[in-house]
């Protein structure tokens, strides 16, 4: 019985693809415009494939008439999906709607419900289909801060527009209404993630922020611009703010801490007492600020109303303490490092009455003139 030869196996693989040949073979091609109108019609019906787009043809039947077609390479028994007619669908719109049947059906569709949107769809109608695909998000709470986001700034300024006309001045308009850089950067983000994904399900070509320069940085902001004599404007200036935050910028200015050391400090007994002992430096305005406040049955000096907590820093109310002041635009470190500098023989910074409103030199001798 004669022995079979074993077959050798090559020591490496050809990365190639053998072309296919006979009847059924596929006609591939790079599909371009002029190239499928220059199609002809024959006595039988054939098709024409794009290299690009897997799954993507278009058929020629023997009327002239050209429609396009879109066959899930990983599904074939699903059938094919008409998608429109050549000249009224170009090669890239063809292209556009068989990325976005293939992204719904990555994600659990069916081929028949994959209908092609409208021709004209607007930025609202785009951002709740955007909403439904939930494996668009990492979380559900970041699906719901993309939502706010949106229904904050986005919608009320380009909802009503159509998406396929949005230009890219009016995307970085959208996303110019935070005052501060980063969050225009985290807005810019936001929409930009938004586009992408209309992209990628066919509804627009291209997507308008991406290729184009971010907003530049801003000139890195100037330290110290609160100075000591500053102090006694800020003091005056809390009388504008509510109750709780009055008492917290006010033992910023006289405690020498930070915001978040202020807004933690613990108090040491349960309810208020005349002299209430709190985790914060000792001194007398410290303590005339203590007893002034009202009581408080929780474990921190500031608790968050409702909450076992510490109220946390707003943003709001230091807007509102730099508009009752008159001054320059500064941040709660300002207000502790022009604290700690009035006091530096102390360990513990520890301000006087003299130190924020210091008195006048020579009262007597001006009130005698």
């Amino acid at each position: 019985m004669p022995t079979r030869r074993r077959k050798l196996q090559p020591a490496f693989e050809f990365d190639w693809r053998p072309e296919r040949r006979g009847r059924r073979a596929r006609q591939r091609e790079t599909l371009t415009d002029p190239l499928v109108a220059a199609l002809n019609a024959q006595p039988k019906e054939y098709a024409m494939h794009d290299y690009e787009v897997q799954g993507l043809y278009i058929r020629v039947r023997s009327s002239g008439l050209k429609s396009w077609y879109y066959r899930p390479g990983h599904k074939k028994s699903l059938g094919a999906k008409h998608l429109g007619s050549f000249p009224t669908m170009s090669v890239q719109a063809a292209r556009n709607e068989a990325r976005r049947a293939e992204y719904e059906l990555s994600r659990g569709g069916r081929l028949k419900e994959t209908s092609r949107p409208s021709a004209l769809e607007t930025v609202c109608d785009a951002f709740a289909a955007y909403l439904s695909h939930g494996s668009c998000f990492r979380s559900s709470e970041w699906q719901s801060r993309v939502r706010r986001e949106f229904d904050r700034h986005f919608l009320p300024t380009i909802g009503d527009l159509y998406l396929q006309r949005m230009t890219a001045s009016q995307a970085e308009a959208a996303c110019a209404c935070r005052p501060t850089y980063y969050g225009t950067r985290n807005l810019r983000d936001i929409l930009r993630s938004f586009l992408s994904w209309a992209v990628e399900t066919g509804r627009i070509t291209t997507n308008v922020l991406k290729g184009n320069r971010s907003p530049p940085r801003p000139e890195p902001r100037l330290r110290q611009k609160v100075t000591p004599s500053d102090l006694g404007e800020l003091w005056r200036a809390c009388e504008v703010l509510p109750i709780n935050w009055k008492w917290a910028f006010r033992l910023l200015i006289v405690s020498g801490l930070s915001m978040k050391e202020v807004l933690a400090a613990r108090a040491r007994t349960t309810g208020w007492s005349p002299h209430i002992e709190a985790s914060l430096p000792r001194g007398p305005l410290v303590d005339m600020i203590l007893d002034e406040m009202h009581p408080n049955e929780g474990d921190y000096v500031f608790r968050a109303r409702g909450k076992t907590g510490p109220m946390t820093f707003r943003q709001d109310m230091l807007e509102r303490l730099r508009e009752a002041a008159f001054l320059h635009p500064f941040t709660p470190g300002d207000i502790t490092r022009a604290a700690r500098s009035l006091v530096t023989t102390s360990s513990e910074p520890t301000l006087s009455w003299d130190d924020i409103f210091p008195p006048l030199p020579n009262c007597e001798a001006a009130v005698e003139l």
